[in-house]
């Protein structure tokens, strides 16, 4: 995005996050997230009870191209070793377009759509016992701002080659009982800005998942055959009406990992 103002959360010295509103145009949410050096993963463990479980016993849906890569997939690096930053937005929109589109909205209907995304960083941080929520709020979400979209942003020097994956762990709570809550969730990834390749689950895929039967989780994503430098996790409600709090849960944007049971 391009010079964009927008509500910036960066790590303080004593690791609390700040957060400040420009007085400005609005135009996203840009978060700088926690890093290590390689990525590594953390959490994910068999008895974990607040996290997404590591194991390979985890519901998968990664595309290569047209084709599902068979088996259940283990997140070996985390996006969280190269820096990137995590944007909030909507429609698909990136770049320049999405701050088109949000310079265009009123301050409140802006604020109301970062909000929708609680703890950005976790989204990234490498820890899969922690998580960004996506909530679904009535009245926010309709024919002008048509999904709640989490972009992981990549410094250009980190571009990831052919090859790599863009997969989002995700898990859904308890209380998620109808599929008509989703209308659909697509992950696509992007060069500059530029459409590279996209997966779009919708709400028979998502049952597949086992979403909607009561706690679920899930690798979602896409194992790439063109570079990019971000990727984005798109949730389009089915139902307009209904507040849905953490409606997914982020925990983290894998680049590497390996595949079990296919």
């Amino acid at each position: 995005m391009s010079n964009p103002s927008h509500l910036i959360a960066a790590p303080t010295s004593a690791g609390r996050w700040r957060r400040a509103l420009s007085a400005a145009a609005i135009g996203g949410l840009t978060i700088l997230a926690g890093c290590d050096s390689v990525g590594a993963v953390s959490g994910g463990a068999a008895d974990s009870t607040a996290g997404l479980i590591n194991d390979g016993t985890v519901q998968t849906r990664i595309v290569e191209g047209t084709q599902t890569v068979p088996g259940n997939f283990i997140c070996s690096q985390s996006a969280s070793g190269d820096a990137p930053t995590v944007v909030v937005g909507t429609n698909g929109l990136v770049g320049g377009l999405l701050t088109d589109l949000l310079n265009s909205l009123g301050l409140g209907v802006v604020t109301s759509l970062v909000n929708s995304v609680s703890n950005p960083p976790f989204a990234v941080d490498g820890n899969l016992d922690n998580f960004a929520g996506v909530t679904l709020t009535a009245g926010l979400l309709g024919p002008v701002i048509t999904s709640v979209d989490t972009t992981v942003v990549l410094p250009t020097r980190s571009t990831m080659q052919p090859g790599k994956y863009a997969v989002f762990a995700v898990s859904f709570p308890s209380t998620l009982v109808n599929l008509s809550v989703f209308n659909r969730i697509t992950v696509s990834t992007y060069l500059e800005n530029v459409l590279q390749e996209t997966q779009t689950l919708n709400q028979t895929g998502l049952g597949l998942l086992g979403v909607g039967v009561g706690p679920s989780s899930a690798f979602i994503g896409v194992r790439t055959t063109r570079p990019f430098n971000s990727a984005t996790l798109s949730v389009v409600p089915g139902v307009l009406t209904a507040n849905v709090i953490n409606a997914v849960r982020i925990h983290d944007f894998c680049i590497d990992g390996r595949f079990v049971g296919g």
